[in-house]
């Protein structure tokens, strides 16, 4: 998240990326065939949108997830020739356990070709916020 600041105001830019996520066997397995969504940061949560396509063609409603940056340990953003990748790192199993196609405690996201700007910025921002939440408050 990036903040500026202005005489009167303060703007808080919020990013979002799409995403899709490849589903593990164990989706597979449950009739899944291929997971789409949309990433957003505003600073203090990462939220997740994302629909599921099942065998029948055919998508579910609309999910939301909220993981507050407690439950996260780290964010990696992976250039890759073809297709770029978001890796979330949570600091337990539990925190993305009913998400699809997530192995353990990890959630990689694929992104766009057009999207990796965007992406880049967001993990540059979400990991900054990471680190900032372990450093010690200042009071004055």
């Amino acid at each position: 998240m990036r903040t500026f600041a202005g005489p009167a105001h303060v703007v808080r830019v919020v990013h979002s990326v799409p995403f899709t996520i490849e589903p593990s066997v164990d989706d597979v397995m449950r009739g899944i065939l291929s997971i789409r969504g949309v990433l957003r940061f505003d600073g203090g949560t990462l939220e997740l949108e994302f629909q599921t396509t099942n065998m029948r063609l055919t998508r579910s409603s609309v999910h939301a997830r909220s993981f507050p940056l407690d439950d996260l340990a780290a964010v990696e953003y992976r250039r890759r020739f073809f297709s770029p990748r978001l890796r979330v790192v949570a600091h337990r199993l539990t925190v993305f356990q009913d998400m699809p196609g997530a192995q353990g405690g990890t959630l990689v996201l694929a992104i766009a070709w057009g999207q990796r700007a965007a992406a880049s910025r967001a993990a540059w921002d979400l990991q900054a916020a990471l680190e900032n939440r372990k450093l010690p408050s200042r009071r004055a």
